[in-house]
């Protein structure tokens, strides 16, 4: 049996005629009218239809990457502690998860101005992409500078000052430091900046259609701003055994190490109470701007967290300043509450 042979090029288009007869037409017809031509087979998927883009070529991600998502919590509550110690007040950073979104779209949520650090990933092999937007920027260096971490400059689409750009680097060298610690136990990871923009247009690292995994950080100080990082999908296929295995490292011990380190990290509040009176519902009534409620000043006080006694401690000054010195651990009573003095009015 030989090949029919390929027509040349230049050659007339063959016709359905050449390839199936008109008898052979007229028998299938009549076999699919009769019932002898089964037309029904195949299986219908179930469920809703849904549209799909052929071209924008996204990557179908094979199950979840587990170790990725614990890096993700590490590098957030390391990020915590380093901009807590930066501004030197409590910062809040919540991580609000991954999202797989074309380079495009995850590029256009990208404000104006914002700082864009185009960054390499070694051995990722791929480029990414660090953006921080106008309210963190300007949150932080309010906070820096001794304010209450406000921004007010920005809402107008301000531009950033050169303090500001100052503040963002810093705040760029202790995310590429924390990124460092928390890949040190899948991979070593070195993160390398290739350049600085401020307009999202300028930032591009792939082409627009290419598939990303994006990750946003919410950052709260007095005012809230945003922490995006953004690596090509493409770029994790290298370690994706590393990143889909469920315990990276040595067992049990980075666990460990992960729980110590959130428990150092958590803020709590202490109060003292000083002291405590009674007084009747009639005198509570009665009182007015100016009545003078007596009350002595105890020496010894106990330092509660979160309402639970922790500390006994001695009232004083201090560099000026009203201060509790810790004598030592307070004694539990019934029910977790401090046994405080109460007196009568």
């Amino acid at each position: 049996m030989t090949e029919d042979p390929q027509p040349a090029p230049g050659a007339a288009p063959r016709h359905a005629a050449d390839v199936i007869s008109p008898d052979e037409v007229a028998a299938l017809l009549d076999g699919v009218k009769s019932g002898a031509v089964a037309t029904d087979a195949g299986h219908g998927a179930g469920g809703p239809v849904r549209p799909y883009d052929f071209a924008a070529g996204e990557h179908i991600v094979r199950g979840r990457l587990v170790t990725l998502d614990l890096i993700n919590e590490r590098f957030a509550r390391g990020l915590r502690a380093s901009l807590g110690r930066l501004v030197q007040r409590p910062v809040e950073v919540a991580d609000q998860g991954a999202q797989h979104q074309r380079f495009a779209d995850a590029l256009a949520a990208a404000s104006v101005p914002s700082a864009l650090y185009v960054v390499s990933c070694t051995p990722l092999a791929c480029q990414g992409l660090l953006v921080m937007d106008a309210a963190l920027v300007g949150a932080l260096t309010d906070a820096f500078f001794g304010g209450t971490g406000r921004d007010l400059r920005h809402a107008a689409g301000a531009e950033f000052t050169p303090g500001e750009w100052r503040l963002a680097r810093k705040c760029f060298e202790l995310c590429v430091a924390e990124l460092r610690a928390a890949w040190a136990g899948v991979v070593p990871l070195e993160v390398a900046l290739v350049r600085l923009e401020s307009n999202p247009q300028f930032a591009a690292i792939v082409p627009a259609s290419e598939p990303m995994l994006v990750r946003r950080f919410r950052i709260s100080l007095e005012a809230t701003g945003e922490l995006a990082l953004l690596l090509p999908l493409a770029g994790l296929e290298g370690v994706r055994e590393q990143l889909q295995s469920v315990t990276p490292g040595k067992a049990g011990r980075p666990c460990r190490q992960d729980l110590e380190a959130a428990l150092r990290d958590s803020v709590l509040q202490l109060e003292t109470v000083f002291s405590r009176i009674e007084i009747t519902l009639g005198t509570l009534v009665n009182l007015r701007p100016g009545d003078v409620i007596e009350m002595e000043r105890p020496d010894d006080v106990v330092v509660l967290a979160e309402g639970q006694p922790v500390f006994n401690a001695r009232y004083g000054i201090s560099a000026g300043r009203n201060a509790v010195q810790v004598l030592g651990p307070a004694a539990r009573q019934p029910g977790g509450r401090a046994n405080t003095d109460r007196r009568t009015a």
